[in-house]
């Protein structure tokens, strides 16, 4: 489940996403 989130989080740097739009509901979303 961690593993998923860095993933998230890689994948949302990796796009230029702004950090404070990366909420717990959209990293499950993305995951799922």
């Amino acid at each position: 489940y961690i593993a998923s989130l860095a993933q998230a989080l890689i994948y949302c740097h990796g796009k230029h996403v702004i950090h404070r739009d990366i909420k717990p509901e959209n990293l499950l979303v993305g995951v799922q």
